[in-house]
């Protein structure tokens, strides 16, 4: 029986349990910081038997909604600053604009999430700034244009350039799917790891913002009340140990979807192999 795609795997399922209970977890250290101990409290006395379930059932879900958050706002960021890996990979020029590039400004939530999305980036330069990306050669780029055009001819009919740079990842990837058994599992695999880094990322950042909210509204009661306003050490450590975790996640995000990006791509030149289809009359056919 050919192998098929698994919609349900052990790598997707961890790569939304991991992220929400670390999201839940971080969120639990928070409520322990306030006044508000009624959620902890009914927590310790619920029994293991029911603990244990509702907490794995609580943290896939809340990873499936922060893999929704995250798609739309770390996934969406990098390709407004980075572009589509399939594309770079090719050295296709990315022409294509977002919602908020075609607006006279941009929203207010993609340039909050470009900040960080930019920072993280340049926070991980520091530690790689001798290093190169890795590159298709350009003869062989040129090779596997060609065969996609191939590709889009033989099988859609379709020979527009300019269409084919801009859609052909999604046909590649199909084609790969119904006809790469030995690269699929390796492509599920990406597929689950920059997801999972993609949503750990985000539940990896809320410390940070759960330490300047709180900071701010500490600074801000101190204003109205003219009192002094302490430095928290603690405080200060969470909020460079999210960021910098942070920082690492949206690496390992951007490093396996690039990943991915070449393994469809490589799958495809290798197994695709254009024939000349011969147009048999029917009664030719039929004498066969």
């Amino acid at each position: 029986m050919p192998y098929k795609q698994n919609p349900f795997s052990l790598y997707d399922f961890l790569g939304y349990l991991l992220p929400g209970a670390l999201l839940i977890s971080t969120i639990l250290v928070a409520l322990r910081q306030t006044d508000n101990h009624d959620i902890l409290i009914q927590i310790k006395q619920t029994k293991d038997t029911y603990l244990i379930p509702l907490a794995l059932i609580t943290s896939y879900i809340a990873g499936h909604i922060l893999g929704i958050i995250s798609s739309i706002t770390i996934e969406s960021s990098h390709l407004r600053r980075k572009g589509y890996p399939s594309k770079s990979i090719l050295n296709i020029e990315d022409n294509s604009q977002t919602e908020s590039e075609t607006r006279n400004f941009p929203r207010l939530m993609d340039t909050f999430f470009d900040a960080h999305t930019y920072l993280a980036h340049n926070i991980m330069r520091i530690f790689q700034s001798s290093r190169k990306e890795n590159k298709i050669d350009a003869a062989l780029t040129e090779k596997i244009k060609e065969k996609i055009s191939n590709f889009f001819k033989e099988e859609y009919n379709y020979n527009q350039t300019d269409i084919i740079e801009k859609e052909h990842f999604h046909a590649i990837y199909h084609f790969c799917v119904e006809n790469t058994p030995n690269h699929l599992p390796k492509i599920q695999n990406y597929v689950a790891l920059y997801g999972l880094m993609r949503n750990t990322a985000l539940a990896a950042i809320v410390p940070f913002w759960i330490v300047v909210t709180t900071s701010m509204i500490e600074l801000y009661n101190a204003a109205q009340q003219d009192l002094s306003v302490s430095f928290s050490h603690s405080k200060s450590a969470i909020a460079i140990l999210s960021l910098f975790t942070f920082s690492i996640l949206y690496y390992g995000f951007t490093k396996f979807y690039r990943r991915f990006s070449l393994e469809v791509i490589m799958a495809f030149s290798t197994c695709y192999k254009p024939e000349k289809k011969s147009h048999l009359s029917l009664k030719n056919k039929i004498s066969k």
